[in-house]
């Protein structure tokens, strides 16, 4: 239900930034959905931990240290760990987020 809760808050919402609800958390990982309306982005930031950014639906735009990536729908990207990096929303994205 969380997938669908994300995709209701981005209908009703006109918010500047992602959605984001954590699914799965335990000692050695984390699992998190983010929704994304055209044009919404979550900026800089980092990771600790190694991270893999898959693509449900949609068409993002992954930044880090001056390159971009088109990331599109079911595809994944490894995150490299403390690299800042930030995500736009090229189109209404869901997007996975593991952290492990």
């Amino acid at each position: 239900m969380i997938i669908k809760e994300i995709l209701k808050t981005l209908e009703t919402t006109k918010g500047e930034t992602p959605v984001i609800k954590l699914i799965h958390k335990n000692d050695n990982s984390k699992l998190m959905a983010l929704g994304f309306n055209k044009g919404m982005v979550l900026g800089n930031h980092q990771t600790d931990i190694p991270a893999t950014l898959i693509v449900l639906q949609g068409v993002v735009n992954y930044q880090e240290e001056g390159r971009n990536i088109i990331v599109n729908a079911l595809e994944e990207l490894s995150i490299p760990v403390n690299v800042t990096h930030s995500v736009t929303a090229l189109e209404d994205s869901l997007c996975i987020v593991i952290r492990a």
